[in-house]
């Protein structure tokens, strides 16, 4: 048995550490943002983010989450219709624990990380949201 299923995990954790060296400094310093997104779906299917009012600083993790969540949003709606979503950008950490490893033959060596701690950005809608003008 290969350490092949244990590669892509590997990876994960190597990019997140470098995000973390390269734009650790622009992950959101408080914990929770408010503001408004507008956002449409273009006549060809793509997702378009057209402004936003949020007083966050740009990052690889807002980003992301970003799109993420435009993407989800706009999955069944209308072409042509731009939307206002008032949103909240709420930062959540994660603690999770490590199973520990067993080695085989020895019952007696047990090798535990306690834990680790990731961040992340959650966007939530709030509950009203209306459609601005047709395009």
């Amino acid at each position: 048995m290969g350490l092949e299923h244990i590669a892509p995990l590997i990876e994960a954790d190597a990019k997140k550490q470098v995000y973390a060296a390269t734009w650790g400094h622009l992950f959101p310093k408080d914990d929770t943002y408010f503001g408004t997104i507008r956002v449409c779906t273009g006549i060809y299917g793509e997702n378009c983010i057209l402004s936003e009012e949020i007083h966050i600083d740009g990052s690889p993790w807002w980003y992301e989450t970003l799109q993420s969540f435009v993407c989800d949003f706009l999955m069944d709606k209308e072409e042509g219709v731009v939307y206002e979503i008032y949103i909240t950008a709420t930062v959540v950490l994660h603690k999770f624990f490590w199973e520990p490893w067993e080695c085989e033959g020895d019952e007696d060596v047990d090798i535990t990380v306690p834990y680790k701690i990731e961040r992340e950005i959650v966007i939530t809608e709030n509950p009203e949201f209306k459609e601005v003008y047709n395009v």
